[in-house]
């Protein structure tokens, strides 16, 4: 998820992956780590680990910033629906607009 973060910050700089075949294949890369993320068995409950807590907060900041979707990963869209009213979680969101 790392792949998205560097795509966000080379676009404020107006570098945009569809002039780049490397920045392709990078947006590539974003899709089959998901692939394999939505193949885990995440919780849905209390107790979150270290883990689960990382995970939610790269998809969160992913879709903040718009940068994929989880339409296409029921799993992880639910698993980080149910993180989202874990205090922990909850009391460091970023503010909607």
């Amino acid at each position: 998820l790392d792949t998205a973060l560097n795509l966000f910050f080379l676009e404020k700089d107006g570098i945009i992956s569809k002039e780049s075949s490397y920045l392709q294949r990078q947006e590539s890369r974003i899709q089959s780590a998901l692939l394999e993320f939505e193949k885990l068995n995440l919780p849905s409950s209390y107790p979150f680990n270290d883990f689960h807590l990382r995970l939610a907060c790269a998809l969160d900041w992913a879709l903040y910033r718009k940068r994929f979707s989880l339409e296409k990963f029921p799993n992880l869209y639910f698993f980080l629906e149910s993180i989202r009213d874990y205090s922990v979680f909850f009391d460091t969101q970023p503010p909607k607009n």
